[in-house]
């Protein structure tokens, strides 16, 4: 199951939250989030919630953000997105980073950015910090797959957080390389679902911020490839009348 919301920007998030919240519940939150920041929102449920059919499991969850990002950007979806690897932003919350990052450090579908919201390194490290023998059990192994990722990337975690500690954060901002690293925003006080609502001042002004970077960065692409265009035609137009 999807829902998308349309505003004029090019800009898509897609949004790949925490288990527990379904698109319904989800709903005014992604309203809210396209009317301020002026952006495409998409959002879709796991296979095995909500409305969704199938079973949860992770390979689940795979499938599912490949399968969100395949429709988003085939040419039978009216063009809503054109150019995947200059649109499409992706935006992960908590369980929810697993396969935002997962997708990121693919080279197979290509992202214009990544927002990390209050990260988990991995699963079992946020049970345990020494993972020992259970280390070939573990799922979503953000702090390793990071460090593949090429787009510009946002983190974004609460000090106060109690169920995926700050440590997963600076952990996962400290992994990032650096061409696609930027300043993290980091909420004193902030805990793991409550940032949005309680911490707006701090939120708005940085994610907006971020979006406004990589809007700047694809029209100065734009700019450049129109440029370099150009060029061409006009090469080609003094060799033939040479």
């Amino acid at each position: 199951e999807a829902s998308l919301i349309y505003s004029p920007q090019l800009l898509l998030i897609n949004l790949t939250l925490c288990p527990a919240a379904d698109c319904g519940l989800l709903r005014e939150r992604y309203i809210q989030l396209s009317n301020i920041f002026k952006v495409n929102v998409f959002g879709y449920d796991y296979s095995g919630y909500g409305e969704a059919s199938g079973s949860p499991s992770e390979s689940n969850t795979y499938a599912d953000i490949e399968a969100a990002y395949d429709w988003l950007a085939r040419k039978e979806s009216n063009r809503i997105c054109s150019d995947p690897a200059k649109q499409i932003i992706l935006y992960g919350q908590s369980v929810g980073s697993g396969p935002s990052v997962f997708l990121a450090s693919s080279m197979k579908r290509p992202v214009c950015g990544l927002i990390l919201h209050s990260p988990i390194m991995s699963g079992i490290r946020v049970l345990m910090e020494n993972r020992g023998p259970l280390c070939c059990c573990d799922i979503y192994p953000n702090i390793n797959r990071i460090k593949r990722v090429t787009c510009p990337v946002l983190v974004i975690h609460g000090d106060r957080d109690i169920e995926v500690g700050f440590n997963h954060g600076v952990g996962m901002q400290e992994a990032v390389p650096k061409h696609s690293k930027t300043e993290p925003c980091w909420i004193e006080g902030g805990g793991h679902n409550n940032i949005v609502d309680e911490f707006p001042h701090e939120y708005y002004p940085k994610v907006q911020a971020f979006l406004n970077s990589l809007k700047n960065t694809r029209d100065t692409m734009n700019t450049n490839a129109s440029a370099s265009s150009s060029n061409t035609a006009e090469k080609e137009m003094v060799l033939s009348s040479s």
